[in-house]
């Protein structure tokens, strides 16, 4: 009797393990409650935890159950991947389904009191953005698609074959799974629709950057030669702002009796300038005619004193007399 009682505790003590290690089976009413609470979720995380494992985030779509046999359930869910968008068919062990709430993530078999054992993963959750679906149901006739194998115990990455893949030589599995769990995830690079659309992933390495072409070509900036300008005008050679004064030479005067001048001004002929020297020359000339003026009037005195100089008579009485000057050509006082 005692040897059957250690039997009996030796086989608990080993289903233990294995009923904490997968929850697959329900019974009516734990798939009903089960359902219930995740079809009223938006998104699940896939991930038991295994070696090589890569996560599943699901936009889920429906969860319901199916029946196994006349005692027991299993729980299915219908969604989109998020990273590949691609659909979700298959069975749940929820032990390895995760959700997020409140910045936080939780196991969905604890927080439905399931007798399990889980890890809390490493990672941090992270979807890519999307925008906004349409629930649809499940179709007839689905199949399970291969997230299933994904999280089974022992899948690896499949191996690529030596030449690499091709255009003859697909691989097997979108690049978000073709990668070890310390690679980063090849993530959309824009917003997406679930159901109408694939997103665009970029598969480059988040590390590596490559530099864009620079719109307009060459930025470098070449020098040009600039045509002479007109006096007093400004031009813009290379799209550069710095106006550009080209400088003309009036040409040389020359008067008699007058400094030769040469000036450089930027002012167009019949300018102020111009005008003002103008008025200087013909100043000078006046000057010039008024000390000629002033000089026959000398000479003129100068002939009218020698003529003056001589005695006149009158009446036997002889007097000198000189000029006053307001009269030309000298007069006689009788």
């Amino acid at each position: 009797m005692k040897r059957i009682a250690i039997i009996v505790v030796m086989m608990l003590a080993m289903s233990l393990p294995a009923s904490a290690a997968s929850i697959r089976y329900f019974t009516y009413p734990q798939a009903s409650r089960t359902v219930q609470y995740l079809n009223a979720q938006r998104e699940m995380m896939i991930y038991c935890g295994y070696d090589y494992e890569i996560e599943t985030y699901v936009l889920v779509n429906e969860v319901w159950m199916e029946r196994v046999n006349s005692a027991y359930y299993e729980i299915w869910v219908y969604g989109w991947d998020a990273y590949t968008g691609d659909e979700i068919y298959m069975p749940l062990d929820l032990q390895c389904v995760w959700l997020y709430s409140s910045g936080r993530m939780y196991n969905a078999a604890q927080y439905l009191r399931f007798h399990t054992t889980v890890r809390m993963p490493a990672f941090v959750w992270h979807i890519p953005p999307y925008n906004p679906f349409s629930r649809t149901m499940h179709r007839a006739g689905y199949v399970r698609s291969y997230h299933y194998d994904i999280h089974r115990h022992g899948w690896m990455p499949p191996t690529p074959p030596h030449h690499g893949y091709g255009p003859h030589t697909q691989p097997p599995l979108p690049p978000y799974y073709m990668r070890t769990p310390q690679t980063p995830a090849p993530a959309p690079t824009t917003t997406w629709t679930p159901g109408i659309e694939h997103p665009q992933v970029s598969t480059r390495n988040s590390g590596s950057a490559t530099e864009r072409p620079r719109s307009g070509g060459n930025t470098s900036s070449t020098g040009t030669t600039a045509t002479p300008a007109a006096s007093g005008t400004s031009t813009r050679s290379g799209g550069n702002s710095t106006a550009t004064r080209s400088t003309a030479t009036t040409p040389t005067r020359s008067n008699t009796g007058t400094a030769t001048r040469s000036e450089k001004t930027d002012k167009p002929a019949g300018s102020a300038l111009q005008k003002t020297e103008k008025r200087e020359t013909s100043g000078t000339v006046g000057r010039k005619t008024e000390s000629n003026k002033s000089t026959t009037a000398a000479t003129r005195k100068t002939e009218s004193d020698k003529s003056t100089g001589s005695a006149t008579r009158s009446g036997g009485n002889s007097t000198d007399t000189r000029s006053t000057g307001t009269r030309s050509g000298g007069n006689n006082n009788r």
